[in-house]
């Protein structure tokens, strides 16, 4: 029943990871409200260290030093891979912070996701930032080069779409606009920051988040419609082929053709070597038999890109739903 359930999870996760994403990290932020309020220092400074861990070695590299590799290390380097690529990470915690502003605080799982909503929009800086600030020092500069020196980009990168390129350059651009207002909004989130400002000029700052989650909006619906059209043809892919069965060992000779000096392999049915252990689910070589899973399907990359395209909109437009459902409440 456990191994059922959790192939369950792999499957969804597989398959729609933004809403087991968010589903995931709002009830952790919903279980750890109380500690997120009371320990938030803690947080920051634990939550810092992949952020430190990859720009400082990045920045280093650029210098011409070489720092150390840390992808590879145990539970960090899953931290470091999360916090560049974003999506299982600063993507859905920005959307639980979207959200919380358009759900209704007298459920109580809603007060308590809103009574961390500053540590959260101070977390998720960290994942967000290093996979921008990285981000914006490799594929900014291609961005440009497609639109103001396009000679000189078709001869460096394959373009199979000019359209399906042209937008994937586009918000390359559009993300560093992104970068800049995500940081004023960020640093206005650390509660010095906010007594200087003052309540009003704060809360007319923050109003620019609407403009930060449509541009989000874009940038993600445009990245996947971007790979989608510019992706090369089946014809052009050249995927590596992977052997999925291993090749069976070579039989020894049989008993009747070796000679009596060549003792008799045992059946594979009466003989306890050849037989399966039922019970230990072991064959022959002491392995596990594989045995096929709901985790095992996996959608291939162009399934994917229209996943999540249909996962934002779903996302995005269910929250413009609730806003304006909310808004004409308070009107009314």
């Amino acid at each position: 029943m456990i191994n059922l359930l959790l192939d369950l999870l792999r499957l969804v996760y597989n398959f729609v990871p933004l809403f087991f994403a968010i589903a995931v990290f709002a009830g952790l932020a919903i279980l750890l409200s109380k500690s997120l309020k009371k320990h938030a220092v803690v947080y920051y400074w634990v939550l810092s260290v992949p952020f430190i861990l990859t720009i400082v070695p990045f920045f280093l590299k650029m210098a011409g030093i070489e720092g150390p590799k840390l992808n590879g290390v145990p539970v960090l380097g899953y931290f470091i891979r999360d916090y560049v690529h974003m999506a299982t990470l600063g993507f859905p915690l920005l959307i639980i912070i979207m959200y919380m502003g358009a759900l209704d605080t007298r459920h109580r799982w809603v007060a308590r996701l809103m009574s961390v909503r500053q540590q959260l929009s101070i977390i998720v800086g960290f994942p967000v930032l290093t996979h921008a600030t990285l981000r914006a020092f490799n594929t900014f500069p291609n961005g440009l080069k497609f639109f103001f020196a396009q000679d000189e980009y078709l001869a460096e990168k394959p373009v199979n779409s000019m359209l399906g390129a042209g937008i994937s350059n586009f918000v390359f651009i559009l993300g560093i606009f992104m970068l800049v207002l995500f940081f004023i909004l960020w640093i206005t989130s650390f509660t010095a920051v906010h007594r200087k400002m003052g309540n009003v000029r704060w809360k007319k700052l923050q109003r620019w988040s609407y403009v930060l989650y449509a541009m989000l909006f874009i940038h993600s619906m445009g990245l996947q419609l971007g790979g989608l059209l510019n992706s090369p043809g089946k014809e052009e892919r050249k995927e590596p082929k992977t052997e999925l069965v291993a090749q069976k060992p070579e039989r020894g000779p049989r008993p009747e053709k070796a000679g009596k000096d060549v003792k008799p392999e045992k059946g594979r049915e009466g003989g306890r070597e050849g037989s399966r252990d039922e019970k230990s689910g072991k064959g022959r070589d002491g392995g596990r038999d594989e045995k096929s899973s709901l985790a095992d399907i996996k959608p291939d990359r162009t399934t994917k890109r229209y996943i999540h395209m249909v996962s934002v909109v779903l996302v995005f437009g269910s929250y413009l739903y609730l806003r304006i459902r909310k808004a004409n409440r308070r009107r009314a």
